[in-house]
């Protein structure tokens, strides 16, 4: 669905890219992808099933400080900023990026603090917005007063357009 919402594909960027699912297929469609992923374990897994996708060893949210991560035992696409610790977490913003067609945000219920850390980034470049949200709707509500809108749903991620309304 986000390929067919994409006028564009120059830079994707994919945010809690865990082991690489979504970066794998977005790389044979896009340029460049950006991977964002602060788990060490997680990391390792996505080298072994991607390439060519430059990875970020980091948290992104709305401050940059150190945060710890907790991982759910016997899932670890459940994992979690959870309070302090040697993790570096940044803004999205902080890395300046340009042509930016899509971003793809799925961090157990943190993608409204990586919203507001990186609102330059969106309205220069007003990316597709794919942004899991399974419990209300902050993330799309804050996104929809950035000026976009839900496109469609499907399994909990959101899809958003920039609206030229």
């Amino acid at each position: 669905r986000l390929l067919d919402l994409c006028k564009r594909r120059r830079t994707m960027i994919d945010i809690g890219a865990h082991i690489g699912l979504w970066s794998y297929n977005m790389a044979i469609a896009f340029e460049k992808v950006h991977a964002f992923e602060p788990v060490a374990e997680h990391r390792e897994c996505f080298a072994k099933n991607i390439g060519g996708v430059e990875m970020h060893p980091c948290a992104l949210g709305d401050m940059s400080q150190f945060v710890g991560m907790t991982t759910k035992q016997g899932n670890s696409g459940d994992t979690r900023v959870n309070g302090r610790g040697d993790v570096p977490l940044r803004r999205l913003d902080e890395f300046k990026f340009d042509e930016v067609d899509a971003i793809k945000i799925d961090c157990q219920g943190f993608e409204s603090r990586i919203i507001d850390g990186a609102v330059d980034t969106i309205i220069r470049n007003h990316p597709v917005i794919v942004v899991e949200e399974k419990s209300g709707t902050t993330s799309v509500d804050k996104l929809k007063k950035l000026g976009y809108e839900v496109v469609d749903v499907l399994n909990g991620d959101h899809f958003l357009t920039w609206s030229s309304k």
